[in-house]
């Protein structure tokens, strides 16, 4: 089996779309008071029903038309949401008495989707081999025969063939058609759209500065929070426990990697993501037994967070090794 070169960008769509969509429904729920469809003539359509069909839909869409990136792209949302939807009744179909307000079913969720983020990087964890970026710069060629690529792809093509040894016959005549290749200005589609707006900001000069003010200061409110409960409370509980010495190894990899910002500016956005990952892998999840739906907001900010950070990382990397930085901006670092 090979790896699709953007499998970090389809896997992030996946999973932030359902994280979203679980959030937005349970959110939705709660404001409009628990309504059902079809209550009046004594159904219950519940709104599994919708993440099934959804999830559906990509599935057929995936099994009729030959996928490119931007198609996989609209399947990984399509599939999250109704992913989204399907999940978040669990709690009916773990209990005898069909309860959607199952508390545990929270962490069952949470669970879920933390394991396929794991999932995703130990795939990702292992280098790109040589086969798998000709066959990435090989699916760029069957996107040419469709629509005209843009000077970013191209780009892209050359550059997955100079991964590639010269023992294959299909390598010089890729890059001498990409080479010759001319391709023409064409209007942005709107996930481009996006992208290019969310690349403008990443690289923004402020950016990097405010997002290393923000840890920083996340870091002293971590520290100054998780003093005071042990000073007052102690530790209450096994939950508070973990909860607070994760408050205190997360402050302390934040202000580590703030003193490294001027020696390895890379080292700093790894700590800064490290810390991130204990919140999402470690905090968040017994926050989930206290007030769940905030335990979930502050995953979809984190994973936000760790988005930023990856982009950082990688574009400090291809700074130092003189690599041109890929037209997208949810790719993992790969360091």
């Amino acid at each position: 089996m090979y790896r699709f070169i953007h499998l970090d960008d389809v896997s992030n769509l996946f999973i932030f779309s359902g994280i979203a969509t679980v959030v937005t429904t349970r959110t939705f729920l709660f404001l409009t008071g628990y309504p059902q469809i079809g209550s009046g003539s004594g159904l219950h359509i519940a709104h599994v029903l919708f993440g099934g069909l959804l999830m559906m839909i990509a599935l057929m869409l995936l099994f009729t038309f030959i996928p490119h990136v931007r198609f996989l792209f609209g399947t990984a949302i399509i599939g999250g949401v109704g992913f989204g939807l399907f999940i978040d009744e669990v709690g009916k179909f773990v209990t005898k008495d069909v309860n959607y307000f199952y508390e545990p079913a929270f962490v069952i969720m949470y669970m879920i989707f933390l394991s396929m983020f794991v999932v995703y990087r130990i795939v990702k964890r292992q280098g790109i081999s040589q086969d798998e970026y000709l066959l990435n710069s090989i699916e760029l060629l069957k996107e040419s025969t469709r629509r005209k690529l843009s000077p970013s792809e191209r780009q892209q093509a050359l550059k997955y063939l100079t991964h590639c040894t010269a023992d294959s016959i299909l390598i010089p005549s890729l890059a001498s058609y990409y080479a010759k290749f001319s391709p023409q200005p064409q209007n942005p589609s709107f996930k481009e759209s996006v992208i290019s707006r969310l690349r403008a900001i990443a690289e923004w000069k402020w950016f990097a500065k405010l997002l290393t003010l923000y840890f920083i200061f996340e870091a002293i409110i971590l520290i100054f929070y998780a003093a005071f409960f042990f000073t007052t409370d102690g530790f209450v509980n096994t939950s508070e426990t973990v909860i607070l010495i994760s408050c205190f190894v997360r402050g302390g990899l934040i202000l580590y990697g703030a003193m490294q910002l001027h020696k390895s500016p890379s080292r700093t956005y790894s700590l800064f993501w490290y810390a991130t990952v204990i919140s999402i892998t470690v905090v968040e999840l017994f926050r989930l037994f206290d007030d769940p739906l905030y335990a979930f907001v502050w995953l979809l900010i984190d994973g936000l967070l760790l988005l930023s950070l990856n982009y950082l990382i990688k574009r400090k990397n291809q700074e130092n090794t003189g690599v041109i930085p890929p037209d997208n901006l949810t790719s993992a670092s790969e360091s």
